[in-house]
């Protein structure tokens, strides 16, 4: 029997700089490249997921460049979006401010609102603890603008990258199947997977969905 598929275009927001691609990059090909030129216009990846009792996820990921003149290219980046990763930068307090703005054009474009998360990246270059972004700023702006939640993030060393993909999916599957009359049946089960699965696949699991890792650098923040 073939596999349900189904396909969610996620959109890549933030500043020029923040490492967008990097972490489109670590997300598709778990891997970090130190050279890599800034985003024209847009980029699309896919990424699949494979996953047991015969479900596959489609990933469509849309990196818009950050800067200003590529605005003309929203209208159809934003359309049929299912959900947005929201990426600042920790060594760049400008960056946090930005996230409002980029936010609120989302919010503008769309008529419905949709999942999101908030990638705080770069973490790795961030040597004292006073340093950043204080947690309770980062909650503060996710109660404020409806982010569901949010992770400080690597893409250099991959650090809460797939923990951020795996709270999105979640997001969007318990959103889909509360406005579906008929609910999907297999989404109650979608984070039972079977072992056996390619390690080339971002695994999700219940226990992974909590985002308070390890010294406070990932928190559930808002619902």
């Amino acid at each position: 029997m073939d596999p349900e598929i189904l396909k969610f275009k996620i959109l890549v927001l933030g500043d020029s700089g923040t490492g967008k691609t990097s972490i489109v990059r670590r997300i598709i090909r778990d891997e970090f490249s130190l050279v890599h030129s800034a985003t024209v216009g847009v980029d699309f990846s896919v990424k699949v997921l494979n996953i047991a009792q015969g479900l596959e996820i489609r990933l469509q990921l849309w990196d818009l460049a950050g800067q200003d003149r590529f605005n003309h290219l929203s209208r159809l980046y934003y359309k049929q979006a299912s959900g947005v990763l929201l990426v600042c930068d920790e060594t760049k307090p400008d960056s946090l401010d930005s996230i409002v703005k980029w936010k609120g054009e989302l919010d503008a474009r769309l008529q419905y609102k949709i999942p999101a998360v908030l990638l705080v990246n770069k973490t790795d270059l961030i040597d004292d603890e006073d340093e950043g972004f204080s947690e309770d700023d980062l909650e503060k702006i996710c109660s404020r603008l409806r982010i569901g939640s949010w992770s400080r993030t690597s893409a250099k060393d991959g650090f809460g990258v797939n923990e951020c993909i795996k709270a999105l999916v979640w997001d969007i599957l318990s959103d889909k199947e509360s406005k579906t009359p008929d609910p999907l049946t297999k989404t109650k089960d979608v984070f039972d997977w079977d072992d056996d699965c390619s390690s080339s696949i971002i695994r999700l699991g219940r226990q992974d969905l909590d985002l308070a890792n390890s010294r406070g650098r990932a928190r559930k923040c808002c619902h």
